[in-house]
């Protein structure tokens, strides 16, 4: 079930439970021109904490999380220096996660109960853990073509196949011969970056249009 709705996590009743015995809700007071109104808040917790989600439509298969994290400089609070975990569904998200700036994460993750758990969990001298927001929304059916992917490298193709049973992270997004969309543009709000940064050889590609892409297609 896709959704668009913004809820602050002090909201009842709502889809949303929010378990933490030691937390505070802070505010960017001074913003960066431009920043998105979803980077000016943060939950910061200074104690094993978790959200838990109510699945509507649960046995769906893959769903869409993602975390937000905003850094900004906040009293009695160093953003920068926090250290923690992240689990979903018990299993280990983010390692030792610290965030700079704007940062968002992104997973695909197979749920077939009716609730999500995300915890959150402080580690070392920082003593705390924190997150601007959550999306969690179910995947359309066809976002994951199970055939398998491969993976050329020096030892040869690999192959991977049953994708949709695997728990996965979204490392790039890539649109490739195309130019950068934003999530005003993307159905699923995504944003895909231009191919241009990960051509070793950027003179041994070109441009093609789309109509001559077809229509060679079209010949075999």
């Amino acid at each position: 079930m896709l959704c668009c709705e913004q809820l602050a996590d002090s909201v009842k009743p709502s889809s949303v439970f929010l378990s933490a015995e030691r937390s505070v809700s802070l505010t960017d007071k001074i913003p960066s021109p431009g920043s998105p109104i979803l980077y000016r808040t943060v939950r910061v917790f200074t104690a094993v904490s978790s959200y838990e989600f109510y699945i509507k439509r649960n046995g769906m298969g893959t769903h869409l999380v993602r975390l937000h994290f905003s850094s900004f400089k906040a009293q009695n609070f160093n953003l920068v220096s926090a250290k923690f975990d992240v689990l979903a569904k018990g299993f280990l998200l983010l390692r030792g996660f610290s965030a700079y700036n704007l940062v968002l994460k992104e997973f695909l993750l197979r749920i077939d109960g009716e609730v999500l758990e995300i915890m959150f969990s402080p580690l070392g001298n920082s003593g705390f853990a924190f997150v601007s927001a959550i999306e969690v929304f179910s995947a359309p059916k066809d976002f994951i073509i199970d055939d398998g992917a491969r993976l050329i490298n020096g030892n040869g193709i690999e192959s991977y196949k049953n994708l949709t049973s695997q728990d996965l992270e979204t490392v790039h997004r890539v649109n490739v011969g195309r130019l950068k969309l934003t999530p005003f543009n993307d159905s699923l709000w995504r944003t895909w970056i231009p191919e241009d940064g990960f051509l070793v050889f950027e003179s041994a590609a070109k441009k093609a249009a789309t109509t001559l892409f077809l229509r060679e297609l079209m010949r075999f």
